[in-house]
């Protein structure tokens, strides 16, 4: 209750705690979140979120508007978490960073996040160290940024990716690069 009617909180860091989301009191926290008018950035670093609390989370991002910032490391979110997460970014219209490293996400969730890269209109930062993006992933994203800069009606804020410890190997930093050397008018940084 308090996060949904507040009207001066700004910043909530929740990091390691036992948070799972994948309750109803998740579903809960979820529901004021997405009425929040107030929040800005949420951290739930090193907590148990999960790919269903990440579910309830991806909800709220839907509908949340205010929110610029949302840190989820360390949550174990795998693929199918990437995917609700991704599902929220295409529609989210606030977000500016994303923070999702040490998630276990590999290939099918870097899929889901490049379709996402494509329609997503105001993230800045997105951070995917740590997970498990090998060559299809890269190639999925790498695709993506390339559309993105060479559509000719650039809407992307997109300036910063965040691959870092991956899985990513020739293949994938070809596919990388190829996209990088198509888009030299742009500056985002990888």
């Amino acid at each position: 209750e308090v996060l949904e009617q507040s009207s001066v909180l700004e910043d909530l860091y929740l990091q390691n705690n036992q948070i799972t989301l994948a309750t109803d009191n998740g579903k809960l926290f979820a529901t004021a979140l997405a009425r929040n008018r107030t929040l800005r950035v949420l951290n739930l670093y090193e907590n148990r979120i999960e790919p269903e609390g990440a579910k309830h989370l991806a909800t709220a991002l839907k509908i949340n508007t205010i929110l610029t910032q949302v840190h989820l490391n360390g949550n174990a979110i795998g693929d199918h978490g990437a995917t609700y997460i991704a599902n929220a970014l295409m529609e989210n219209t606030s977000l500016q960073m994303m923070v999702i490293n040490d998630n276990g996400i590999g290939e099918e969730g870097a899929r889901s996040l490049a379709v996402a890269l494509k329609k997503n209109q105001t993230l800045q930062q997105l951070h995917l160290g740590g997970n498990a993006i090998d060559d299809e992933g890269m190639e999925a994203i790498a695709g993506a940024l390339a559309g993105i800069y060479n559509d000719g009606c650039n809407k992307s804020a997109l300036q910063s990716i965040d691959l870092t410890c991956n899985n990513i190997g020739d293949a994938g930093a070809r596919a990388l690069a190829t996209s990088i050397g198509a888009n030299r008018g742009s500056s985002l940084r990888v």
